[in-house]
């Protein structure tokens, strides 16, 4: 039988994300694509679309993380998007939660 994968949606993934490297003292900024409108009906250009849920920096390092639920998949734009961001040298990781954060080291 097949285990059942609890249903915990991706914004409370992130916001413990950001909990978690936050207390490890990592700066962490939630990044936002696409566009949005503003009072006065004009519409504002967010990050491209692909961009990782989340930028972080510690100690000269750069770490982007897309955040995905336990069944989210990456979709070819977000993949594209982080090659384009590891050939400037930084890190780009797919993060479920904070256990697959601490199998990594952080």
């Amino acid at each position: 039988m097949k285990q059942k994968l609890p249903k915990i949606p991706e914004s409370a993934i992130q916001s413990h994300i950001i909990q978690y490297m936050t207390m490890r003292n990592w700066f962490v900024m939630r990044l936002n694509s696409g566009m949005v409108e503003n009072k006065y009906g004009g519409r504002i250009r967010l990050a491209p679309a692909g961009t990782p849920d989340l930028l972080l920096i510690k100690d000269g390092k750069i770490l982007f993380i897309e955040v995905k639920s336990a069944i989210g998949k990456i979709t070819p734009l977000q993949e594209e998007f982080a090659e384009k961001l590891r050939s400037y040298g930084a890190e780009v990781i797919l993060s479920r939660g904070i256990d697959d954060l601490q199998e990594r080291g952080y």
